[in-house]
């Protein structure tokens, strides 16, 4: 049976049980058909404001001990609408505010208006914050700029910032790094201060350092190209060799003026990347 047929037979049979469904169930009792109170669903209710299939809660993550999570909550509605910060106890379901709509707009960027690239994470909405291994601040993450914000005082503190894009940003185990790829290359930066520092070189369009190339998330289901040591020490991280693979032109049709984009895609039969794994040392030096 060809799917389109079965897809019929699928369609008639659940709208059969349906209609036996509502036979048998019971009639209501005299008088009561009109008791249930609401108000008459119009087209107008059903495509103005505020939606009727809610919104949805964004920004979930759990604060490293466990004991409460956070998230993003929106109020208002428009240009009136504000974002907080709140946490719930998951023990006795108290909510608070953790950070207030003032400061996360100060330490978040808006977000970008093409959100999605063709290869890599970029296919992957990116974190909004992290929680620290200690649970006493915050990272929050920008398209280019890394701010950490202590939760005791509520003081940010920039980390990166006006640099070329960030992706892909992690702690060390010990809370005094923070990892982040920029231009194909591995960086960190310590949480105590000073300028971030590039661990790998010579990193380009077709040679990945620590950065994801489009085979590995779409088919191996691969979201990371390196990895911390658990004693913060050291990084391990995919060196990804892509000039065998072929370059394809994408049109980029969210680009007014038609812009190209390129990806190296293998098709069946044809080379993939040629990959290794590089340990380098977070103080740096040579990768080995």
């Amino acid at each position: 049976m060809r799917r389109s047929s079965r897809f019929l037979a699928f369609n008639v049979l659940t709208l059969a049980i349906l209609l036996v469904a509502s036979a048998a169930a019971p009639a209501p009792a005299q008088g009561q058909e009109h008791n249930a109170p609401g108000k008459s669903l119009t087209l107008e209710r059903l495509y103005s404001q505020p939606s009727l299939s809610g919104r949805l809660t964004q920004g979930i993550e759990w604060r490293p001990d466990s004991k409460c999570f956070s998230y993003l909550e929106r109020k208002g509605m428009g240009k009136d609408a504000v974002t907080e910060l709140w946490t719930m106890d998951t023990a006795t379901g108290e909510r608070k505010v953790l950070v207030d709509a003032a400061t996360l707009k100060a330490v978040t960027q808006p977000e970008k208006e093409k959100t999605t690239q063709a290869t890599g994470l970029g296919r992957v909405q990116a974190d909004n914050y992290q929680w620290a291994p200690g649970g006493d601040s915050l990272l929050f993450i920008g398209s280019n700029s890394l701010v950490l914000l202590d939760l005791k005082t509520i003081t940010p503190k920039s980390l990166v910032s006006n640099s070329t894009e960030i992706e892909d940003p992690k702690f060390s185990p010990d809370g005094k790094w923070v990892s982040f790829v920029r231009d194909s290359n591995l960086w960190v930066v310590s949480i105590a201060g000073g300028e971030p520092k590039a661990l790998t070189t010579a990193g380009s369009e077709e040679v990945l350092k620590g950065k994801l190339d489009w085979v590995y998330p779409e088919e191996l289901d691969t979201r990371t190209a390196y990895w911390w040591a658990p004693d913060s020490s050291k990084l391990a991280y995919y060196e990804m060799d892509e000039r065998p693979v072929t370059r394809y032109p994408i049109m980029d049709m969210s680009s007014p003026v038609g812009a190209m984009d390129y990806t190296r895609y293998p098709q069946a039969g044809e080379p993939n990347p040629i990959v290794r794994v590089g340990v380098v040392a977070v103080v740096g030096g040579e990768t080995k």
